[in-house]
């Protein structure tokens, strides 16, 4: 059971740009911005990035998030997605001293009492090395928090889930149902809010983005709107409970 109580501000899918403020007509520098110095926002604990940091993996959108982020002053992490290069983006930032793997950002560290584990999903899979990796980590004796970008299962999105899942989901599932003290698991990609619970009973929370919300019910892509949204979790005695934010 968690004891201490912490508030993180999960944004997610931020899809910056390179040289403008505008990907697709949607003006997401400005999105980030309003979602990063949003009341909710900077009254949490922890700031997390899950994910799509940049649109193009352009050195200068990791430039901007980096100014951004150094402005606001909150304690934040991040995680890759698939809209993300990887070698770019630690021409920007420090990579975490802990990482084991060159071609993956996959670390953990603790915060406010509690402890995080966050995997390096950006390319759909989960290779062995990862997993292997995964199950050292997570074997611990403490509850353990994963963040990782893909959702690791479908979703009830009927345009993401037909094109963009997570692979070998049916293997990633048994191999998460194996770790007893993981029961929560953060994610994004989705471009839509979701709260899942697997046959395991573990509970995955997927982030809406701040660049643009993708309708769920429909097979092909539609809009529902450009404006930003965001989720706050509270780590309670309890457990986590999540509300959405948005503009």
């Amino acid at each position: 059971m968690m004891k201490n109580r912490l508030t993180v501000a999960q944004l997610s899918d931020i899809h910056i740009g390179a040289d403008s403020d505008f990907v697709q007509g949607i003006n997401v520098r400005e999105n980030f911005r309003s979602a990063l110095y949003s009341p909710s926002v900077q009254g949490a604990d922890l700031i997390m990035l899950s994910g799509d940091l940049t649109d193009d993996g352009s050195i200068d959108g990791y430039e901007f998030v980096k100014r951004e982020m150094e402005k606001c002053g909150k304690p934040w992490r991040f995680i890759l997605g698939n809209h993300d290069d990887h070698d770019n983006c630690f021409k920007v930032f420090k990579k975490d001293t802990e990482c084991p793997f060159a071609d993956t950002y996959d670390y953990t560290f603790e915060f406010g009492g509690h402890y995080f584990v966050c995997l390096d999903s950006a390319n759909g899979n989960i290779n062995e090395n990862q997993r292997l990796w995964l199950k050292k980590q997570v074997e611990v004796d403490q509850e353990a928090i994963l963040f990782t970008h893909y959702p690791p299962c479908i979703c009830g999105h009927k345009f993401m889930d037909s094109r963009y899942a997570m692979n070998d989901l049916e293997n990633v599932q048994k191999l998460l149902a194996s770790f007893k003290n993981l029961k929560n698991i953060f994610c994004g990609h989705y471009h839509s809010e979701f709260n899942i619970e697997l046959p395991s009973g573990q509970k995955v929370y997927v982030a809406p983005p701040t660049q643009m919300q993708i309708d769920p019910e429909q097979q092909d892509f539609t809009l529902v709107t450009t404006k930003p949204a965001w989720q706050i979790i509270s780590f309670k005695e309890d457990g986590p409970s999540v509300e959405v934010f948005a503009l």
